[in-house]
């Protein structure tokens, strides 16, 4: 296998399937863009690192490095990704915490919207579910995937 990679970046999961996979497919360009060289304390070193987390499923390491990062870099992609680590590690009210932070912070991102209210309905509370949909329309009210 010839793999070239001179002047690209490249995130290796080892997932194949399920959220690490997704999530690092559809962010890591947006999120970060890690070197092989950077610094461990980089932040695109550490997003690089909670990426690679997440595609080993191993969601609550994922959890701290991106809650660090969010701590120091206060950012609407690494709430919305530190949202799904939480929810993916057992901490449903941090995810909740994160999602409200990615949808604050950039209040058109659909999709913080969309995981704020899948989280409520996951957890039967389906008036927020409802609610947190409701306020994105608000927002955003041409949006045909929060109208669903």
């Amino acid at each position: 296998m010839d793999l070239q990679l001179s002047n690209k970046l490249a995130l290796v999961t080892g997932s194949t399937a399920g959220i690490g996979l997704a999530i690092a497919s559809i962010l890591s360009s947006q999120l970060c863009a890690a070197q092989t060289n950077a610094p461990a304390d980089d932040f695109d070193a550490a997003c690089a690192r909670g990426l690679a987390d997440l595609g080993r499923e191993q969601y609550m390491a994922a959890a701290s490095t991106f809650g660090q990062q969010f701590d120091a870099h206060p950012d609407a992609a690494v709430a919305f990704v530190l949202g799904w680590a939480r929810r993916a590690s057992g901490d449903v009210p941090g995810a909740i915490g994160a999602f409200r932070n990615a949808a604050n912070l950039e209040p058109g991102k659909v999709p913080a919207h969309l995981a704020l209210a899948s989280t409520y309905k996951s957890l039967g509370q389906t008036a927020l579910a409802v609610q947190a949909l409701e306020s994105g329309l608000r927002l955003l009210p041409g949006s045909p995937e929060l109208q669903a």
